[in-house]
């Protein structure tokens, strides 16, 4: 046998090789994606089909299902069933429950084929929790194997699929229309307030940017008449909150606080968390805290509510509407002040979501201010001048003599080099003439 012969035969036993691995690897198993719509049809089947080169007699797998999903139990028998156009007369299938999967069997009691080369081979019934979260699922089928009808053993690899369970964005009271009762529903879950029924906060979350918030009322109230939410650039949106400044001594003071917005877009409703320090107490106006919304349209409405340390305050419109002007104070709150003693707090509006009329969602960072409580330097009686009074005490400090009323000597320090002595009198008799 010369070079040629032999190089000949050598490739006709590759060929062939090649060509009996190919075939092997065109016996699968594949399942389809299946959707379903929340409060829609609970059961869906499933097709799984098989493609095969070979004449295949016998198929064993198990089926795993997401947790949001259930095998359809018919008086004890799973609704897993063969298609009719390509089982042998004499194919049966067998199912049970088998370690959190189902082990599916189907044979022919005579070693009969399947008919046909490609398509449905089995089906299989599934119950889905249509109330759970809308995503997706995985399906799969594992341990696979498949024989031909002489007996060899075929391992095709795992198959996976997708369940997807949708539900319409902005329903969030799952009624199955998108209407003001979503909005109102949402507005109330925003404002930490109590609701009736259902609320869903994947539906609620209309612009599935996973957050719900002020944007998402307007988007809501945009599909309820149609509209799609628009995605257009921003111009320049500022809030700031003033601090408060007060003096020792003066007993509770009543600030009213200001919370200023400058918006070049219009803007349609805010939402944010007002956090006060503990010199601080909200005023309380009848029943409702004392805060009132200055820039609104006729149906703006402001809702809010104590959670911990913080005030959640949602401003909105249930028709979208855009509030007045594009500067100005947006909202007003009236706050006591304890001033027995000199502080610097803090106080902040955290978690700043503002939404244009078009539904899009801009976020602020947090705006801090300060409440203060200061003294006059070199009022040693706290008595909101500096005067002789003030110098006399501080003398009679100096040398050690008894104080007719309360002596500050924090103020008396004038210098601030923790200790008192002449030269806070020179300073204090300066200040009473004007000179510093």
């Amino acid at each position: 046998m010369n070079i040629r012969q032999k190089l000949t035969i050598y490739i006709f036993l590759f060929v062939a090789c090649a060509m009996g691995l190919q075939a092997k690897a065109d016996n699968t198993l594949s399942m389809n994606d299946v959707t379903c719509m929340r409060s829609g049809e609970t059961q869906i089947v499933v097709p799984v089909a098989m493609t095969n080169s070979d004449e295949i007699t016998a198929i064993q797998c198990d089926i795993t299902l997401p947790s949001i999903a259930s095998m359809v139990d018919n008086s004890g028998v799973y609704d897993i069933w063969l298609d009719e156009t390509r089982k042998a007369n004499n194919h049966n299938l067998s199912a049970t429950a088998s370690g959190g999967s189902f082990r599916v069997v189907i044979s022919s009691p005579t070693g009969k084929a399947f008919k046909g080369n490609s398509g449905n081979v089995f089906y299989f019934r599934i119950d889905v929790n249509t109330l759970a979260t809308a995503g997706n699922y995985s399906l799969s089928l594992s341990n696979i194997i498949l024989s031909t009808v002489s007996g060899d053993r075929i391992t095709p690899d795992d198959v996976n699929a997708t369940l997807t369970l949708n539900c319409l964005r902005g329903d969030a009271n799952n009624d199955g229309a998108v209407n003001v009762a979503d909005y109102d529903v949402t507005r109330r879950f925003l404002s930490k307030l109590s609701f009736t029924g259902d609320f869903f906060a994947d539906a609620a979350d209309c612009n599935q940017d996973g957050t719900i918030d002020a944007a998402d009322l307007v988007c809501i109230v945009l599909k309820s008449k149609g509209i799609e939410p628009s995605s257009a650039a921003t111009g320049s949106n500022v809030m700031t909150l003033n601090d408060i400044s007060c003096l020792r001594g003066q007993g509770t003071i009543i600030n009213e606080v200001p919370v200023l917005l400058s918006n070049s877009d219009a803007i349609s409703a805010i939402q944010c968390d007002l956090t006060i320090p503990s010199v601080v107490t909200m005023q309380v106006n009848g029943e409702n805290y004392d805060i009132s919304l200055e820039r609104k349209s006729s149906d703006h409405i402001m809702t809010t509510q104590l959670s911990n340390v913080k005030y959640r305050i949602v401003i909105s419109s249930p028709s979208a509407a855009s509030i007045g002007g594009n500067s100005g104070p947006i909202f007003k709150f009236n706050v006591a002040v304890n001033t027995s003693s000199v502080c610097t707090q803090s106080m902040m509006l955290s978690n700043v979501v503002l939404s244009t009329t078009s539904g899009q969602r801009i976020k602020l960072d947090n705006i801090d201010a300060n409440v203060v409580v200061r003294f006059i330097k070199g009022d040693a009686n706290s008595d909101y001048n500096v005067d002789v009074a003030d110098y006399v005490m501080t003398c009679n400090d100096i040398l050690g003599k008894p104080q007719n009323s309360t002596f500050y000597s924090d103020a008396a320090d004038v210098d601030g080099d923790g200790e008192i002595n002449v030269i806070d009198l020179v300073k204090i008799v300066r200040i009473s003439l004007g000179l510093e």
